[in-house]
């Protein structure tokens, strides 16, 4: 699955170091701002801490697996989904941030806005419950017949 993300800090802006080009499809929440990202760390020499925990982490390296996972949230939700249709999804539930006019629901610099996780997991996971649901009844129908 390939999409363009860059990273937006915590005042909902466009990260500085976060590259552009004109072509993001949008943006995740990174460090630049107030505060960083918490990630797990190695234990051990490997690490980059003596803890078990990064507290600043950040750039494109945090953004970008953090819309990944949203990717995945949303698949576990409803595992029919196709590439083309997470990517929209996600697009299509961004939250405008930067104080920036987007046209056309887009922004040069800040794609189609901040990934909202809960918004893209919810907009497919009713439809799937419901087709769920109606193959249930379908196949509760279908036994209740042979009896």
């Amino acid at each position: 699955m390939l999409f363009r993300s860059g990273a937006a800090n915590d005042t909902d802006r466009r990260s500085d170091y976060s590259c552009y080009v004109g072509k993001l499809d949008f943006l995740a929440p990174s460090n630049g701002g107030w505060n960083d990202i918490a990630t797990l760390d190695p234990l051990g020499a490997i690490g980059w801490t003596p803890d078990d925990y990064k507290m600043n982490f950040g750039g494109t390296s945090a953004a970008t697996p953090l819309a990944a996972g949203i990717a995945a949230l949303m698949l576990s939700v409803n595992p029919t989904l196709t590439e083309n249709e997470i990517r929209t999804i996600l697009r299509n539930t961004c939250d405008k941030i930067g104080g920036v006019t987007y046209t056309n629901g887009t922004h040069p610099e800040y794609g189609y806005g901040r990934v909202n996780a809960a918004a893209a997991v919810e907009s497919r996971s009713e439809e799937h419950t419901s087709e769920l649901q109606s193959h249930s009844d379908l196949v509760c129908r279908l036994l209740l017949e042979k009896k």
